[in-house]
Parts: structure tokens; C-alpha cells; sequence
């Protein structure tokens, strides 16, 4: 039994590494260079990361800003821009499938 344990765990490890790889070499650039500028500081507050919960692992794409949703979504009559979502539309599991063979690089 150890020996699939220890399998899936180096899986679920590789997992996460190229998760983490594809977050920051291509989503959270993505989500920048879409992001509207005035001042730079909502673009420069961005962040991507991967958290793990036992067998799910979740790409997160987040900043601190309060403005971001109206930024994101638009309000009152402004459209907004989805520099969020595009940004995370870029994330491809072919790459990130790709990368695991090479151990999550």
C-alpha cells in the first residue's frame, strides 16, 4: 500500500509544481498586461498561487484591491475590463501536462 501512497504523492507533488509553473509563466502576466492602468498599483497588487487540499489542487488568481470587481465587472455604465478572467483563460492542461513529465517544470 505505501508504494501508491508514496506515487500519488509524488504525482499530486508534480501536480502542484507545474500548476504553480503555469500560474506564474502564463496566467498572471496574462492578467497584467489586460489589467487597466492609471496608476499601476491594481496591476502591481495581482498574484497568482496554487492551493492544495488532499487530491484537488486549485490555481488561484487574486489581488487586495476593493476596486478590482468594478474593475473586473464594470458598474454603473462602465463595461469593465476581464483582465481577471482573461488572464485566466490563457491556463492551458496540455502545458501543464507537459510539464509534469518533465517533473513539474
Amino acid at each position: 500500500m505505501g508504494m501508491f501512497t508514496n506515487a500519488g504523492e509524488l504525482f499530486m507533488s508534480r501536480l502542484e509544481t507545474a500548476m504553480g509553473k503555469e500560474m506564474q509563466d502564463e496566467v498572471l502576466p496574462e492578467a497584467k498586461r489586460r489589467c487597466p492602468v492609471r496608476t499601476g498599483a491594481l496591476r502591481d497588487s495581482i498574484e497568482a498561487s496554487v492551493e492544495r487540499d488532499g487530491m484537488v489542487v486549485t490555481g488561484v488568481l487574486e489581488t487586495d484591491k476593493p476596486y478590482a470587481p468594478f474593475q473586473e465587472f464594470g458598474s454603473h455604465g462602465y463595461p469593465g475590463k476581464a483582465f481577471m478572467r482573461g488572464g485566466a483563460a490563457v491556463f492551458d492542461l496540455e502545458r501543464v501536462k507537459n510539464r509534469m513529465k518533465d517533473g513539474g517544470e
